[in-house]
Parts: C-alpha cells; sequence; structure tokens
C-alpha cells in the first residue's frame, strides 16, 4: 500500500468534506407551495412557505407539507453528497 496515494485521497475527501457544505439542493412539494434549501451537510439553508396555505384551521396539513419537503430536500442533498465524493475518490460503480 501507497502511503503518498493513501495520504493523497485522504487530502481528497477532507476538500470534498468542506465543498459539501456549500453546495445546495432545492426541493418543492408537488404544488410549489413549500420550497426547501439544503446544503451537503445535512442542514436546511431556508424554508419558503406560500402564505396562501397557511391556516390555523389546518396546522397538521402544513406541519406534515413542510416535513416531507425537508426530507425530500434532505435525501437530495445526501445523494449528491454522495456523487461527490464518490467522483473525488474515484471508486468505481458509486459515481
Amino acid at each position: 500500500m501507497n502511503i503518498a496515494k493513501l495520504m493523497e485521497q485522504a487530502k481528497k475527501l477532507q476538500e470534498a468534506q468542506a465543498d459539501l457544505s456549500s453546495k445546495t439542493v432545492e426541493a418543492s412539494d408537488p404544488s410549489g407551495k413549500v420550497t426547501v434549501v439544503a446544503n451537503g451537510a445535512g442542514e436546511i439553508q431556508s424554508l419558503t412557505i406560500d402564505p396562501a396555505i397557511v391556516s390555523a384551521d389546518d396546522t397538521e396539513f402544513l406541519q406534515n407539507l413542510v416535513m416531507s419537503t425537508c426530507n425530500s430536500a434532505l435525501k437530495e442533498a445526501r445523494e449528491s453528497a454522495a456523487k461527490d465524493m464518490a467522483a473525488n475518490l474515484n471508486i468505481p460503480g458509486l459515481g
């Protein structure tokens, strides 16, 4: 095993991890009323809710819509991060 090559791979991995927080994905619910932006580090960066769907009578609907849209954005962010990491590490079959 070549130590220099291993160190180079470790450096690439660290750089790729640092880049993840700057890469974002956006997800919206099918109606476009809730939009979530998440980064590759798995953090929600922004959340936009159309005021037309805000109703004191139906908070459960809004909560479910926000939760599912957040989960969709985080899933996209994880998938994007995995592709980036695989590409940076040149792992066959993962990129």
